[in-house]
């Protein structure tokens, strides 16, 4: 069962009657962003990385974000109020309640959402399959915005669902596999390398990427940028993916073929919750 309170527009409110306007324009064009943080023993890791993360997502959608301070606040009473050990919390900006259309005459006032729910369950290992749909390009909407878009997302999820998988990748154009729906991609080529797609091939900027680069060049794991072809997963030493909801998950199939197992999921997996200790100290939440 969902946390029984809800934070919205600036209100710790009970979850029944929390409620947004069917004119919301978040609802009506996808007009919004939104961050996912995980809280772990009742602290948010890296929540200030996701702060900045959606702020430099309303910033390339001309949102008007209310800031950091805002949102630490919303966090902390959010975690207070439904003494939160372990959760997910969705932080979601929308453009907020205006009359139909592309242009609102005058600017509405934004929507400010928090809430949590429980925790995801990684599977043990991933089954995942080459998505039907292609990610929106950058030509189209920021790659580096997190956004309430999701179709492509969501449309490939259940794709690889129904297929008996968990997870779906996406391609670029010349079938190089660039990230999952709600994951970054990581390989172990046949050197040993650590290899991940590079964010400039349209990659959204993973706060637990950034984390797992930076676990890796500590052990001094050699990193490198590469979008693999299907012969290079399937000819990797092993491969993961990495998320706030994945944290670190073995790829063990990718469309019903195996991908071979091997000990660095386990090393990054270990670092990650090195790193969520060490971040919990450093950057506690105060509410």
């Amino acid at each position: 069962m969902p946390p029984p309170h809800v934070h919205l527009n600036g209100r710790l409110l009970p979850l029944g009657e929390a409620h947004v306007s069917v004119f919301d324009h978040g609802l009506l064009y996808g007009d919004s962003c939104f961050e996912a943080i995980r809280v772990y023993g009742g602290h948010p890791a890296f929540w200030r990385a996701h702060l900045t993360r959606l702020a430099e997502s309303a910033r390339l959608l001309d949102l008007p974000d209310p800031g950091a301070a805002y949102w630490s606040a919303a966090l902390a009473a959010l975690i207070n109020a439904n003494h939160l050990d372990a959760a997910m919390v969705r932080l979601t900006l929308t453009r907020g309640a205006a009359p139909p259309g592309l242009r609102p005459g005058t600017p509405p006032e934004a929507t400010c959402i928090a809430l949590a729910v429980p925790p995801p369950q990684p599977p043990a290992a991933s089954h995942v399959a080459t998505a039907r749909f292609h990610r929106i390009p950058a030509a189209c909407l920021p790659t580096t915005a997190k956004t309430g878009n999701y179709l492509p997302n969501l449309l490939s999820r259940r794709g690889a669902q129904a297929a008996g998988g968990d997870e779906a990748l996406f391609t670029d154009d010349d079938g190089r596999y660039l990230e999952g729906t709600v994951s970054n991609l990581f390989y172990v080529d046949p050197e040993g390398r650590l290899r991940t797609p590079p964010l400039a091939a349209g990659c959204l900027p993973g706060i637990t990427r950034d984390i797992l680069l930076a676990e890796a060049a500590r052990l001094g794991i050699k990193v490198g940028e590469h979008s693999p072809t299907r012969a290079d997963l399937l000819a990797a030493r092993e491969a993961l993916l990495s998320g706030t909801g994945y944290e670190v998950t073995p790829i063990a199939t990718l469309d019903g073929e195996p991908i071979a197992a091997g000990p660095m999921a386990g090393r990054l997996a270990a670092a990650y919750r090195e790193a969520i200790a060490r971040d919990a100290e450093a950057a506690p939440l105060r509410g």
